[in-house]
């Protein structure tokens, strides 16, 4: 029930507080107001990753430790809720007063539709039902809502908001403090290391160096403290790589003077010769040279690699010949670089190169570089080929690629390729980048996974929609409320005013008469009997006379 608050107009008789106009607008006001929310948030989760950052999951309170998420989950629940209270509040009266409004019907109405109709005693579970049966449609569609703002937005509101890891994007200051020097490259660099390196990234699958991937050496930078874990940077760079291009030779000629085996041959218009000795103490020989003396239409110089295997029969003492004889390029990109921080490592990880321009220029130490990797040496007494360094890290990484097979063409192509490769990068990035006494200064991207709070659109979709028909509803119920009189004159609270609405009303007499017929149930009899339908209606002798309720047939 509502209390004793009333008010009695001149047409329409009683209008509980709950359904008078200013309530009314106040209800329409607030579900305008969520509505207007819900789409703000949703449209601002859609463009920018959501709508605000999650800081910190919990704060300490009297040393109670309180999870941030009980905000997102139990607020909505609270405000949907209380709206629900709000919403019973202004439907309950108009089921209440509808089987009062039916008395006053031209001829009246059945009695199951008035006399033995209380709304407020059906389930609200079904009480829609009910008015539907009894073709009390607003109260059917009230009570529906009822049960929806009750049941499915309150349970769909502790969903309504969730916690997604998002990059957010923002520009920060990049630091260059190196720059690379060409220069560097020179007579004193000590190739052992650089290729016992390049042996441990790629034969042993050891970790890369910092500031390179499997293809280029980056200009390194530095980043202010602000940077955390998990951020990925991308700035604009340099990126410096080298490659061969390798041609398998099928037109050499083999010549065997004493102990030393000379191959020569030609290669795209570059004469090409080298030799070394043959004898039965090596099963394998993999020979690395440098051609210095092409001319500038033929690329200048060419890295030549010959593998043979030791035969005691062949008039040439070696079997199983392969000669490659490969084009070196050196290649300047300039594109963006995308990194990643991570705890503990003050370089951060490789993530990906995207090069917007290249520069093909040949390296001026190229003759330093090429003839440097393969004159370093090493005996190795426990390896049954003879080679360089260079040659054997080749070769262990094509044993890696194939087995046995590892002298095939197509392995000993792609091996030497990869290595030559993996020489340069090394050698550029542990020496030829010298630090700047001043660094350069430009802009990067920083993105970081940050934690923000979003709308759940199919649950805004379902929330939005039943708050609307909640506005119409409150239209319909208006208008209603303002042409459709009751008989009522203040709240029927209380066997009282039930007395005084049924002030000389035969009804009574007629409840007498089934009480003295059935001690007990006397309403659930009447509404399974001829009874319910009877018409009864309300009448007044005069006007401005007091409503009597009366048979009519």
């Amino acid at each position: 029930m509502l209390g004793l608050n009333c008010q009695s107009t001149g047409n329409v008789g009683w209008i509980p507080l709950s359904l008078r106009f200013p309530i009314l607008v106040i209800f329409v006001f607030i579900d305008t107001a969520i509505i207007v929310c819900l789409i703000i948030l949703s449209t601002r989760s859609s463009s920018d990753n959501g709508f605000v950052t999650v800081g910190g999951q919990s704060v300490s309170v009297l040393n109670i430790n309180w999870n941030f998420g009980l905000l997102w989950t139990t607020l909505p629940v609270l405000v949907f809720r209380l709206l629900g209270m709000y919403w019973e509040w202004i439907t309950n009266p108009i089921c209440e007063r509808q089987p009062y409004v039916d008395l006053l019907k031209n001829g009246g109405a059945v009695a199951k539709n008035t006399i033995l109709l209380d709304y407020l005693a059906v389930p609200i579970f079904w009480r829609w039902y009910t008015g539907l049966k009894h073709r009390h449609f607003l109260v059917s569609i009230c009570s529906l809502l009822t049960l929806v703002m009750s049941i499915v937005v309150s349970a769909l509101s502790a969903r309504l908001f969730a916690v997604r890891t998002v990059p957010i994007t923002a520009e920060v200051p990049i630091f260059f403090n190196a720059t690379f020097n060409e220069a560097a490259i020179n007579y004193t660099v000590d190739w052992i290391p650089i290729l016992d390196t390049v042996s441990a990234v790629n034969v042993h699958d050891g970790g890369l160096l910092g500031w390179t991937d499997h293809q280029y050496a980056f200009q390194p930078y530095q980043m202010q403290d602000f940077v955390r874990s998990g951020d990925v940077v991308t700035a604009q760079t340099e990126a410096y790589s080298a490659n061969m291009n390798c041609s398998v030779l099928s037109n050499y000629q083999l010549s065997l003077k004493d102990v030393r085996l000379t191959i020569t041959g030609s290669d795209r218009g570059c004469d090409i010769t080298t030799d070394f000795v043959v004898d039965d103490m090596q099963k394998v020989y993999f020979k690395t040279s440098s051609i210095t003396t092409c001319s500038a239409d033929a690329w200048f110089g060419r890295l030549v690699f010959v593998a043979a295997e030791y035969s005691s029969t062949s008039a040439t003492k070696i079997d199983n010949v392969s000669v490659l004889s490969c084009v070196t390029n050196y290649r300047v990109s300039s594109g963006r670089l995308t990194t990643l921080f991570k705890v503990g490592s003050t370089v951060p990880t490789i993530q990906e190169f995207q090069a917007t321009a290249t520069d093909d220029t040949r390296l001026t130490q190229w003759i330093v570089f090429e003839q440097g990797i393969i004159s370093a040496t090493a005996f190795n007494p426990k390896v049954n080929w003879s080679t360089s360094v260079f040659g054997n890290v080749v070769l262990y990484y094509a044993q890696k690629l194939a087995g046995p097979n590892y002298l095939s063409t197509e392995v000993l192509d792609r091996a030497v390729s990869d290595i030559f490769s993996a020489t340069y990068l090394t050698c550029v990035a542990q020496n030829a980048f010298e630090p700047l006494a001043t660094p350069t200064t430009t802009t990067g991207q920083i993105s970081r996974m940050t934690e923000r709070l979003y709308t759940v659109d199919g649950i805004v979709y379902v929330i939005v929609v039943v708050l609307l028909l909640n506005m119409i509803t409150i239209v319909v119920a208006i208008l209603h409320v303002n042409t459709h009189a009751t008989i009522l004159e203040e709240q029927p609270s209380g066997l009282l005013a039930y007395a005084a609405i049924l002030e000389k009303s035969p009804l009574l007499d007629t409840a007498g008469e089934m009480k003295a017929q059935n001690s007990t149930g006397i309403v659930e009899k009447a509404s399974h009997g001829d009874f319910a339908y009877t018409h009864w209606k309300a009448t007044a002798e005069t006007s401005g006379a007091r409503w009597r309720i009366v048979r009519s047939r």
